[in-house]
């Protein structure tokens, strides 16, 4: 039964999501567990294929430019939530962890390679943007920057 409940979340969520794993280099997978109900984010730094062998075309994607785990996954967090109301969705269907990882073994996940969230948490945080945005075009934007820089080393 949890694994029929994490199927139809994580088709649902893709539904929600359209091309944007493709666009943004991710995939979602949502998993069901007698204690929560989590959405994995895997994020992908593969290089796209160019005519010339020598070159590699690096993907730019909405947190591409970001260093650390935690800023990767602000920027992530928040263009999906701008373009589809990831958090809203989440919450609406009782998913209460988030989790952004680059790594694709869960053996060797560890602080540097994945950052888990409460849903909750990160929606009140995503709604001061969403206030702030609407007080000043720039001010989202620095509020993320400056959420990413206290929160990174």
């Amino acid at each position: 039964m949890l694994q029929d409940n994490s199927t139809l979340l994580t088709t649902q969520l893709k539904n929600l999501l359209g091309s944007s794993p493709e666009n943004q280099n991710f995939d979602v997978v949502i998993i069901v567990n007698s204690q929560h109900r989590a959405a994995i984010f895997k994020l992908y730094n593969k290089s796209l294929t160019s005519k010339d062998p020598h070159i590699a075309i690096v993907q730019v994607t909405s947190y591409s430019q970001e260093k650390t785990i935690f800023g990767q996954s602000i920027r992530l967090l928040d263009v999906l939530d701008t373009r589809f109301s990831l958090l809203s969705w989440l919450i609406r269907n009782e998913v209460s962890r988030i989790v952004v990882t680059s790594s694709h073994d869960p053996n060797n996940l560890n602080p540097g390679n994945h950052k888990v969230f409460d849903t909750s948490d990160v929606d009140g945080i995503f709604k001061g943007f969403r206030l702030t945005a609407s007080l000043h075009p720039n001010a989202k934007v620095i509020a993320i920057e400056t959420l990413i820089a206290e929160n990174t080393h």
